[in-house]
């Protein structure tokens, strides 16, 4: 952004801001706050209520707090843009309450008082928290406890030990009640919420856990929430569309549901139909613990990923390609779950881009050429249809058409099934992530697009 006020300026304004509010006389005072709209703006104190602060003043607090967030990567990745804003006024207000600037040199100047209280405040405010999510995922009783690098997946007894031994036996005597409920030896008391709330919430054998560090507790969740998201929908990769919306994690419902629909004809009683959505995957016995033996490379090469996801300063050599994919999974992810076919379209669309590195139809037909080994002009459908209608008519047709308003499709035909575009964008990631994995280049996407030739020999 270009023409911002210097720092010491928008402090000078927040300053003069409380200072104009403090000069005025009774009768202006009053004047005023009836001019204001709802509360007026004010900045907390500590412990002691809150101190008036003209409007001007208050903006200016917040365009410093979001501008000390953005000057640093890891800011970003730790606190919101919001929050940083309400975090620079909180700090202001310890400012004019004067004990913590007690410890400072008394020639400090003002901005680096403020930087240095803002930096020790996201400090305290930034926790180790586990998250736990319930899932729907395998019926089978023989999958074994299993990880999508920091995602670990188990069966709900298991957790409870490990929640246990996180918190210190002692401090959780919920957990007896739980597991005593769970086995169907006594009722759920009534007295115990936590007890209530575990027994409600996770109803399905199946719990997703995952770590996050040095994060403020909004970020820390959302991006808990993802990484579970991406763990699942990894596994959905190498599963038909259909099974694999029966995989269920954070913000999906993972009860059984009965949707009715309602109808009257003129003359008749009202009717209705009715269908089920009974999320669960369910084959013989030991197939799903084949399934998730079989799909180990795929998970450790995800999990690389995910790991990413979670780390303010990244480890692996290829940062960039990694979240590229990650991206690209969270709207695959939205794809599958979304309930109006075109829109799903439109995302599946998106899946594309994102993994091409934004270089619409044509750097997607490039990317997918590398990555399936195939030709332009090789048939790509049952239909007959080469690669390039593929791709051009899931993102030409389909993403841009649909999304930019340049076709209705509300009750037109699609321009290719959600299957099909399904079907080309899972096959895209797993192979994307797979080459990943084995590529040991820089962290550029044409040079990873360049060597996927001589990777592929090393995936079989």
């Amino acid at each position: 952004m270009t023409n911002q006020a210097p720092l010491d300026d928008l402090i000078d304004r927040a300053i003069k801001g409380v200072k104009e509010i403090q000069d005025k006389k009774q009768d202006e005072l009053k004047k005023w706050l009836g001019s204001q709209p709802f509360l007026p703006p004010s900045i907390p104190l500590r412990g002691r209520g809150v101190c008036l602060i003209t409007d001007d003043g208050l903006q200016a607090l917040h365009e410093f707090g979001r501008r000390w967030r953005d000057e640093d990567g890891k800011r970003r990745s730790r606190i919101d843009a919001g929050a940083a804003a309400q975090l620079a006024a909180k700090v202001f207000g310890d400012m004019i309450d004067g004990e913590v600037l007690k410890g400072m040199p008394p020639d400090t100047d003002a901005k680096r008082a403020f930087k240095e209280l803002l930096e020790t405040n996201l400090e305290a405010r930034s926790h180790e928290l586990e998250y736990y999510f319930p899932c729907q995922l395998f019926d089978d009783e023989h999958v074994p406890p299993f990880e999508v690098g920091p995602v670990c997946f188990q069966k709900r007894e298991e957790w409870l030990d490990g929640v246990a031994k996180r918190a210190d036996p002692s401090k959780t005597p919920w957990i007896a009640h739980v597991e005593s409920y769970w086995a169907g030896k006594a009722a759920l008391p009534d007295t115990e919420a936590t007890a209530k709330a575990i027994a409600a919430e996770f109803i399905s054998n199946w719990v997703a856990t995952v770590r996050v560090s040095e994060r403020t507790r909004e970020i820390a969740q959302a991006t808990a929430e993802v990484a579970v998201r991406v763990a699942i929908d990894t596994l959905g990769l190498t599963l038909h569309a259909p099974m694999a919306r029966n995989l269920r994690g954070p913000g999906d419902e993972i009860r059984a549901r009965l949707k009715r629909t309602f109808s009257q004809l003129k003359g008749r009683d009202i009717g209705y139909s009715s269908s089920l959505d009974l999320p669960r995957l369910a084959q013989r016995p030991g197939d799903y613990a084949a399934f998730i033996a079989d799909t180990e490379r795929l998970r450790v090469a995800a999990g690389k990923a995910v790991t990413i996801l979670l780390e303010l300063s990244p480890t692996a050599p290829t940062p960039t390609l990694h979240r590229r994919w990650t991206e690209a999974m969270h709207w695959f992810g939205e794809a599958r779950r979304e309930t109006v076919p075109r829109s799903a379209l439109v995302k599946f669309g998106i899946t594309l881009d994102v993994l091409a590195q934004g270089k619409r139809a044509k750097g997607i037909l490039d990317l997918c050429c590398i990555l399936f080994d195939m030709k332009k002009t090789d048939p790509a459908t049952g239909a007959g249809h080469d690669l390039t209608w593929l791709i051009e008519t899931i993102y030409n047709d389909g993403r841009s058409q649909i999304a930019h308003g340049g076709k209705l499709f509300l009750f037109e035909d699609l321009p290719i099934s959600r299957e099909g575009a399904d079907y080309v964008a899972s096959a895209a990631l797993e192979r994307y992530v797979r080459y990943l994995d084995v590529y040991s280049g820089a962290d550029n996407f044409d040079d990873f697009a360049r060597a996927i030739p001589t990777l592929r020999a090393r995936l079989v």
